[in-house]
């Protein structure tokens, strides 16, 4: 299947997209390209202080969305969130050095995120409610 907007997500974004659909066929697109503020976004439609365009990696590469959503089963959603969490909180696991965060559950109720940059909890929430230790 062809990249269906290849001006606002890169092939190896959609590649990605393909490649977990084929390991996971539960795994339902929530979306990569949004014109809103974020890394769904490209950066030249941002405003220099949206969050996502702060670190200098956010400031290199090409102009197009940087985030994917992937919606999963409760129990899919668990494993992946708890493998995600698991490599963010371990620093000899590179498999998240790649990422800048995540967000899921790892108990199927709450939202859990990790920013892999910055090695601690996140939050989309604004007070900052759902931090975990």
């Amino acid at each position: 299947m062809a990249n269906p907007n290849p001006s606002a997500i890169t092939n190896p974004m959609w590649n990605f997209w393909l490649a977990f659909k084929a390991l996971e066929p539960s795994v339902r697109m929530g979306g990569i390209y949004a014109n809103k503020p974020g890394y769904h976004n490209k950066r030249s439609n941002l405003p220099k202080s949206d969050y996502s365009v702060r670190l200098a990696a956010d400031k290199t590469g090409p102009n197009h969305a940087a985030a994917i959503d992937l919606s999963l089963p409760p129990a899919k959603m668990k494993i992946y969130s708890s493998r995600l969490l698991k490599s963010g909180k371990d620093m000899k696991d590179e498999r998240g050095n790649y990422l800048r965060e995540f967000y899921g559950t790892i108990n199927g109720r709450s939202v859990v995120g990790w920013d892999f940059q910055s090695v601690t909890a996140a939050t989309s929430d604004t007070t900052r409610t759902h931090l975990i230790k």
